[in-house]
């Protein structure tokens, strides 16, 4: 018997983890109680919901970013992935630097091609698609994940993923090393400093 009480006051705890912290409870239920387990779905249900209406519009704002400037393409490629946050990384010159960072957070899914692609900007880039049920049982995607995609110029197929969250960074993050760096630059973690020892 279930104590309605004790998983309010755990829904209430849980409010300020993750999703991935979240999962492991339930997917971990033999080693948390039976309120643990219940609380722990029912954040996660809640933060699902709220973050499929907000990334409509993150969605859009992405897909304004890529299509402003006056090229008529934007290139992209995978910057890092540790299994649960996937960040891509965009723009017009990824040999020296990228202006877009599109991160996805509770990653289930991927198909892409790792090494980058390029969009064409003078149609949608970045969108949500509508065919989200035919993509689920294509891709075999577990229920309450939402599919991306990016549009390739130069690939049959599309950059799909299945995640549960997008969010996006606007800094210009070079790839050499320069001094004297502006508000919103940065050097890439993968560059070696000139005066690191």
């Amino acid at each position: 018997m279930t104590s309605n009480r004790q998983i309010e006051e755990l829904v209430k705890e849980y409010l300020s983890r993750t999703v991935a912290e979240l999962d492991f409870i339930v997917r971990n239920n033999y080693s948390h109680s039976q309120e643990q387990v219940i609380a722990a779905k029912q954040v996660i249900e809640r933060k699902r919901a709220e973050w499929k209406i907000k990334n409509v519009e993150t969605s859009r704002q992405i897909d304004d970013i890529i299509r402003k400037g006056k090229e008529t393409w934007f290139d992209f490629h995978v910057l890092n992935f540790d299994g649960y946050r996937l960040a891509v990384a965009g723009s017009i010159d990824l040999a020296y630097y990228h202006t877009l960072e599109v991160i996805f957070e509770d990653v289930f899914f991927v198909s892409c091609f790792f090494r980058g692609w390029r969009s064409d900007t003078e149609k949608t880039v970045f969108q949500i698609p509508n065919n989200e049920i035919e993509l689920n049982r294509k891709y075999e995607i577990e229920q309450d994940y939402q599919f991306f995609i990016f549009r390739t110029e130069d690939y049959k197929n599309d950059v799909i993923i299945a995640a549960n969250n997008v969010t996006f960074n606007t800094d210009t993050v070079f790839y050499y090393d320069r001094p004297d760096l502006k508000q919103n630059e940065r050097i890439a973690d993968f560059v070696k400093k000139k005066n690191a020892l």
